[in-house]
């Protein structure tokens, strides 16, 4: 006679779930289930996202995917990508406000408050746009900044500048500053060299000197490089300062207030003297009417002794 053996099964397979004795098969989406239903999945097959007990081909409204699985967003999102990035909205104090219309997601109200972008968008410094903006280089990780010293670039680090800020020139990828005796020519965008006669310069031609080369002196007026004048008097020379050396100043304003307060001074002194005259004057008048007065008296006591 035929021994028949018996199998006692106290789990489920994967697929199947243990009911009454028995394995019973679990809904088709699901990978392993609690139940017979769509209602009563554990996990999901593959490319299915597991949302509470149902397996979905995507998450629902109000859902976003972490690891396989839908969480819900905030609940003042109607949609997101993650837990606090909502979907074309982000959370104001517990109400949901729209994002500026070029970010996909957001932090906030303004343009610069993007997190992510539409597709084939770029993110730049909080930004959306079809591209990197200036002061940004597309690499595989996205818009990056350029270096400090470029304006615009085409990588990273100093050496890949393909502009450059004012008063900066570009020299073979890098942003340059000018030497002492060169100026910045903002037309051109390059370094020119200073006039001769000037040491350092803002600009070109012989009345932009910031400073001079000996034996020259800067005139500040007309921030030209000029010698001092000798006795005989020059347009392109200026009077100089005998303990300094530097230029005096001659502008027209100057030369009425030098001469309005050698003026004041002149008259000052004039008055002065006027007023120094007169007083004497009145001092010798008093001492004759003094000494008059005393000669009077005398006079007057002798004639009263010789009467007596």
């Amino acid at each position: 006679m035929r021994n028949h053996s018996v199998v006692k099964i106290t789990a489920s397979a994967a697929g199947e779930y243990w009911e009454a004795g028995h394995c019973r098969p679990c809904h088709s989406t699901c990978e392993t289930c609690t139940g017979p239903t769509e209602y009563n999945c554990i996990s999901c097959e593959s490319p299915l996202l597991l949302h509470g007990t149902q397996c979905l081909t995507t998450c629902l409204t109000g859902l976003y995917l972490d690891q396989d699985t839908c969480m819900p967003c905030l609940h003042t999102c109607q949609s997101c990508t993650s837990r606090v990035n909502c979907t074309h909205y982000y959370s104001n104090h517990g109400v949901c406000a729209k994002c500026y219309l070029s970010c996909m997601t957001c932090s906030g109200p303004d343009k610069t408050h993007c997190v992510s972008c539409p597709d084939e968008w770029q993110l730049a410094g909080g930004e959306c746009s079809p591209m990197c903006p200036g002061g940004f280089f597309l690499s595989r990780f996205g818009c990056q900044r350029c270096h400090p010293y470029c304006q615009t670039c085409a990588g990273e680090g100093r050496l890949n500048c393909t502009s450059c800020a004012a008063p900066f020139m570009l020299e073979r990828g890098l942003c340059i500053k000018c030497l002492g005796s060169q100026y910045y020519d903002p037309t051109t965008q390059l370094c020119r060299p200073c006039h001769e006669s000037c040491l350092t310069c803002s600009g070109q031609g012989s009345f932009s000197c910031l400073s001079c080369l000996l034996p020259l002196h800067l005139d500040r007026l007309s921030h030209q490089c000029v010698q001092c004048c000798a006795e005989k008097k020059h347009w392109d020379c200026c009077h100089c300062d005998n303990v300094t050396g530097e230029c005096l100043s001659s502008s027209p304003a100057s030369k009425r207030r030098k001469a309005a307060s050698i003026q004041h001074a002149h008259d000052y002194h004039k008055d002065s003297g006027g007023t120094a005259r007169l007083y004497s004057s009145f001092v010798n008048v008093t001492q004759l009417a003094v000494i008059a007065s005393f000669t009077v008296t005398v006079m007057v006591l002798i004639l009263a002794v010789l009467l007596v």
